[in-house]
């Protein structure tokens, strides 16, 4: 049992490796990998040949190996909460916790597994590239149950227009500027 442990950790480490250069491979394509989509977008099961299948739940997988999953724009209410976001941001100069505090004002229903509305989601939402289209891949990594760290930009994957956009680059540009300049 002894001898067993440094070749379960070995073959570990190599499935791993597997796993990740899979998953990037895929990204690279512009198909979505393992996390679960954003706020405003949906798993879309797609055939070999790009055809929709259907749209999946949370916690749903592909039913074969061969389908793919890309992104596409969710719910309506969720989408025009993704834009006044953005509006409120860019155009009205409010920031992450009082846009926050709107949408708990207002009742908006927050993101799955989310009790409220916060800076740290809004935040999340003004810089998530999936909203202009975007599949990023490798933002952030964990080795073997140790801790989650964040990818300097040049490791992450990246496939420009890999899906339909809910918001203008341009827009999403002009929020990132703005993001930096309060950082």
């Amino acid at each position: 049992l002894h001898d067993a442990l440094p070749i379960s950790g070995e073959y570990s480490r190599e499935l791993s490796e597997k796993v990740f250069r899979g998953q990037s491979t895929l990204a690279r394509l512009g198909w979505h990998v393992g996390a679960p989509s954003p706020y405003g977008l949906r798993r879309m099961m797609v055939d070999k040949d790009g055809t929709e299948k259907e749209t999946m739940e949370h916690g749903q997988r592909k039913s074969l190996q061969s389908d793919k999953v890309i992104l596409v724009p969710g719910p309506d209410k969720e989408i025009q909460v993704i834009k006044t976001i953005f509006h409120w941001f860019i155009t009205e100069k409010i920031f992450f916790t009082t846009i926050a505090s709107r949408l708990n004002y207002l009742n908006t229903k927050p993101p799955p597994r989310a009790q409220k509305w916060s800076k740290l989601i809004i935040k999340h939402i003004l810089s998530n590239e999936k909203y202009v289209g975007n599949m990023i891949y490798n933002q952030t990594s964990e080795k073997l149950s140790g801790r989650k760290r964040k990818n300097p930009p040049h490791n992450w994957i990246r496939h420009e227009n890999a899906f339909d956009s809910i918001i203008s680059k341009e827009t999403f540009l002009l929020a990132q500027k703005k993001i930096k300049s309060i950082s």
